[in-house]
């Protein structure tokens, strides 16, 4: 950006100390001048800089003196280091973040770091492809169902799938049309939990596999007028469908055979589980839904052994033994 206008030298000084200045370095006013003319093409003088940084102490802007008199540095900015390398590790661990969107985020976040603490970030392996999500329309998706929850109305979209080629297709020509009452974000991946009229259950949306949501100017059905939504938890909903399968939920009974599975237990299920020992032995009671479970046994199946319901175990030994088949070579 080039300006000719000194009123704008306090922002100028300023996006020179963010820049240019941390707890490692201090900037002179000579230096901070030769930054304002070289980028901002704005001429200064000494005694312009010095009164602008002590507006910018005023109003709490962190600016440290050097203890040797030598310079001054911007020290806290809108995130910490640590603040930063979460948020950006958080960006890179979502596939429902597109590329181009991933990098935009990103680049906003460095850019809150001097340039000499952008380099910390750039050793980190930046997974932008792979599995990432094709549908840019994340982010305005989720401001429109936002919007929608807030003002309780219907919302329409397209639902994608994948097809041979790896694209995303529409599932089918007709829109879904359903009441929006909770977005989550489980695991990296975001949702919309939500209730069809005709349907007596609860739904769940991926919210990076739908494209053109619109807003109905038509109200949603209402939660307390739903009777499979009476006292309605969703912390408890999200512990016991824990790969958001909109199944009914179901009491399991587990025998934990490695001590560690108790950990692998809490941090599944939280608070929707229950260990205990008894006759020297570690057993676990657990909330959850059918098709979870079963999904999950077979992730931790040298942990843990599913004792009841017998559905459950039936229907588990039945998907091992069609697998077994399924690979064998005999």
């Amino acid at each position: 950006m080039v300006t000719s206008n000194k009123k704008a030298s306090t922002l100028a000084i300023l996006k020179v100390l963010i820049d240019y200045s941390d707890e490692e370095h201090y900037l002179t006013q000579k230096a901070i001048l030769e930054h304002v003319n070289n980028i901002y093409h704005i001429s200064l003088d000494r005694k312009t800089v010095s009164s602008n940084i002590e507006l910018l102490e005023d109003f709490d802007f962190d600016i440290q003196h050097n203890p040797d008199g030598k310079g001054v540095a911007l020290i806290s900015r809108l995130f910490d280091d640590t603040q930063i390398q979460y948020l950006i590790d958080s960006i890179y661990s979502s596939h429902s973040i597109g590329p181009n969107h991933a990098r935009e985020l990103i680049s906003i976040l460095e850019n809150t770091l001097s340039k000499y603490k952008r380099k910390n970030y750039s050793t980190i392996y930046k997974n932008y492809d792979g599995t990432r999500t094709d549908n840019n329309q994340l982010f305005s998706n989720i401001m429109m169902i936002q919007e929608a929850i807030t003002k309780n109305r219907l919302i329409s979209f397209l639902y994608m799938d994948y097809d041979i080629d790896g694209n995303l297709k529409p599932r089918r020509k007709k829109h879904y049309t359903v009441s929006p009452y909770y977005l989550i974000n489980n695991f990296g991946k975001y949702y919309l939990l939500c209730s069809i009229y005709t349907f007596q259950k609860i739904f769940s949306f991926r919210i990076d596999f739908m494209k053109d949501v619109s807003i109905r100017n038509i109200d949603a059905t209402p939660q307390k007028e739903l009777p499979f939504m009476k006292d309605f938890d969703i912390q408890a909903y999200l512990s016991s469908h824990i790969y958001m399968m909109g199944e009914k939920e179901i009491k399991v009974k587990l025998l934990l055979e490695k001590e560690s599975a108790i950990t692998t237990v809490y941090d599944w299920f939280g608070k929707n589980a229950i260990c205990y020992t008894k006759d020297n032995l570690i057993y676990a009671d657990v909330t959850t839904t059918k098709e979870s479970i079963i999904y999950w046994a077979l992730q931790y199946g040298e942990q843990i052994k599913i004792l009841s319901p017998d559905e459950v175990v039936n229907s588990l030994k039945e998907l091992i033994d069609r697998l077994e088949k399924k690979y064998s070579f005999k």
